[in-house]
């Protein structure tokens, strides 16, 4: 018995060492009996709040909303793309690009100076303005998926709102306009520049490749626009040497058949016709005239007869002339296709030369045609007049200043007021070390309660006595020692003393606060007063207790002490 009570007293030691959890009902009640405390806390808080918010200078705010020119938009051109490539898109910033540029100082620094200039020139003024504080103050934000941008301007001078709101709003106007037009002088810069640069690069290679066709016998152009055709014929001279070959080889093939037909055959005539040789065909006919009359006469006479010998003669006449003509025809035709192979072969490498030189010229030609259209439009461009960035809402001063927030500087007051008065009365508990619940006294002390005892109610004090009565103490056999964990006065003690007399009746106990005199006792009991007992001296009555003998029933938790007046 006594071994389990020293282990009990032991375990109890390590564990209230080892309570860390949170109890909010103790905490609660923690608060509710130093709520003088905390309330006088948060009301100082309050007043505190209440006095900067009256102190404090008001705040004014104004604003308007101005669109955003589209910022996709290219200067008009002849080929889409054509201003991008070239650099003079009028606008090549996104949004939120363009948004950034107008809070930067270049384009408001003439309304910070105007700003700074007031202030400082105020006889309340008594710090200087700085830039990066006075932006703090300016809000320029896109409304979402748009392009109108909502600026607001906040000030503790509500008469300087309006008049930089409109500064600002003239400034981003002029800013639009401005914009636009250094983009077009840039253009004009780039467009003189570039024309007279491609103007003098296409003369120069339309004169070298000039110069190339006349050194090489090569076909001449009159002016740049026949230059894609010319460069068509610088391909064609080789097209004619290989045409002149092929037509050489023809007619060498045909003298070698004609050289090959017997004199006096027919067969030459044939071959002839198939030649379509038009000098020829007067020839071609009178051989078909004999071949008539010859057969006309061979009716009337005999193959001898001197009129049908004269026409064969004059047949075989005309066979033979007409294969020296063919020959003849065909030889002035070979030598013909001769002459033009022979004009038409070149060095190595000089088509392929002149063929660089004319793409050349057609490019820097073309370039220069494309810049001239360019250069017209971007003219007409310069002449058309532009409205500035719109304005959806005038500059507007709203009726009543946005700080300070009354309402939110006294919440603020009565909630720093009451989370520090709270931590003040947390302080102020532990630094008492008394304990107040039954609950915490319990694992606290991790001793059984045999009971709770409300010595301020006649019925919950008989209801306590009728408990422990009938209960476990009802078995005790031996001495009984009740110690009473807390420094209490004669009166305390009287009312606990007339309590457990009642309880056993005519059982000997012994009721002290004394550890020494319930040494020899042999069942103890241990008494704890809410509002009184403290954690010190539950750890102190435990280390003690176990290393005496004594067999520890557990504890009763008093509740309510009563005093008599």
């Amino acid at each position: 018995m006594v071994t389990k009570q020293k282990d009990m007293l032991s375990n109890g030691i390590v564990e209230c060492a080892n309570e860390s959890e949170i109890d909010l009902q103790a905490i609660f009640s923690i608060l509710l009996r130093n709520k003088k405390l905390v309330s006088s806390i948060t009301l100082f808080g309050i007043v505190f709040s209440g006095l900067f918010a009256i102190s404090t200078k008001k705040t004014w705010q104004g604003g308007f909303q101005i669109v955003l020119e589209n910022t996709k938009r290219e200067l008009p051109t002849s080929r889409p793309g054509f201003s991008s490539i070239v650099g003079l898109s009028s606008n090549t910033s996104p949004l939120k690009t363009e948004v950034e540029i107008l809070k930067s100082p270049s384009v408001l620094m003439n309304i910070f100076e105007f700003v700074k200039e007031k202030k400082e020139s105020s006889p309340d003024s008594n710090r200087k303005t700085s830039f990066s504080g006075w932006i703090n103050r300016l809000e320029i934000e896109l409304e979402p998926s748009t392009s109108v941008l909502n600026i607001t301007y906040k000030d503790k001078d509500k008469d300087l709102v309006l008049p930089v709101l409109n500064r600002i709003s003239e400034s981003y106007q002029q800013y639009s306009g401005k914009k636009r037009l250094r983009n077009l002088e840039l253009g004009s810069v780039f467009f003189d520049k570039q024309i007279s640069k491609y103007r003098k690069k296409s003369i120069d290679s339309l004169r070298e490749a000039q110069q190339f066709a006349i050194d090489q016998d090569l076909s001449l152009f009159k002016d740049d626009a026949k230059i894609n055709k010319d460069i068509v014929n610088s391909i064609n001279i080789e097209d004619i040497r290989l045409r002149a070959a092929n037509e050489i080889k023809v007619i060498d093939n045909q003298l070698s058949k004609i050289k090959q037909i017997e004199d006096q055959s027919e067969e030459i005539m044939y071959f002839v016709s198939s030649l379509n040789i038009p000098s020829l065909s007067r020839v071609s006919n009178l051989f078909t005239e004999i071949d008539f009359e010859l057969a006309e006469k061979r009716l009337i006479y005999q193959e001898s007869d001197f009129r049908i010998q004269n026409l064969l003669e004059k047949r075989k006449f005309l066979i033979e002339s007409l294969k020296r003509q063919a020959l003849g025809y065909l030889n002035a035709n070979k030598a013909d296709a001769q002459s033009r192979l022979n004009a038409s072969e070149r060095p190595e490498g000089v088509l392929i030369k002149y063929q660089m030189l004319l793409s050349k010229a057609n490019k820097d030609a073309a370039t220069l045609n494309n810049l001239e259209n360019e250069y017209r439009i971007h003219q007409l461009e310069m002449a058309r007049s532009q409205d500035p960035w719109e304005l959806i809402t005038k500059p507007t001063l709203l009726p009543y200043p946005v700080a300070p927030k009354k309402k939110t500087i006294l919440f603020f007051g009565f909630l720093v007021g009451f989370l520090f008065g709270s931590g003040v009365a947390l302080v102020k508990d532990k630094r008492e070390n008394i304990i107040y619940l039954k609950r915490e006294m319990e694992l606290f002390s991790n001793i059984k309660v045999l009971g709770e005892v409300n010595l301020t109610k006649q019925s919950e004090k008989e209801r306590s006595v009728q408990f422990l009565k009938n209960g476990i103490l009802s078995e005790i056999d031996g001495s009984i020692g009740i110690l009473i964990i807390s420094q209490i006065d004669r009166e305390i003690n009287s009312q606990l003393d007339q309590f457990f007399k009642k309880v056993f009746q005519e059982k000997n106990f012994l009721i002290t606060n004394d550890l020494i005199e319930i040494k020899n006792i042999d069942n103890l009991i241990l008494v704890t007063i809410l509002g009184r007992t403290k954690r010190d001296e539950i750890i102190d009555s435990k280390k003690i207790l176990s290393r005496q003998k004594n067999d520890l029933l557990g504890m009763i938790v008093v509740d309510e002490i009563n005093k008599l007046d």
